[in-house]
């Protein structure tokens, strides 16, 4: 879902036919490289020293590392109230949501 409105937005900006899927590739091959480093970060510790690090290199720049131990602890949290629900809860929006501390 996500892809096809991605293909719908660069139609409205004005991306010619021949060109959305490279765009598009290029686009998948993003999402999926941050999605597999962010879970590769979240299994690594429970300290958060990998999701730090993965926030600070792939999310904020240098000059927002002060900043990175406090979202690397909101996606810690974040990602343990969603990991009750399942795949079909999520994608019908019908979320069990402990809010995070």
């Amino acid at each position: 879902m996500f892809f096809m409105d991605m293909d719908r937005s660069l139609r409205e900006m004005g991306v010619g036919d021949t060109s959305i899927p490279k765009r598009i590739e290029k686009m998948g091959t993003l999402f999926y490289g941050l999605v597999d480093g962010l879970g590769r970060a979240l299994e690594d510790d429970a300290e958060d020293n990998a999701l730090e690090a993965f926030v600070l290199r792939d999310v904020l720049n240098e000059n927002a590392a002060t900043h990175a131990a406090d979202l690397a602890g909101y996606v810690r949290r974040t990602s343990n109230a969603l990991a009750g629900n399942s795949t079909a809860d999520i994608m019908a929006g019908t979320l069990v949501w402990d809010e995070p501390a």
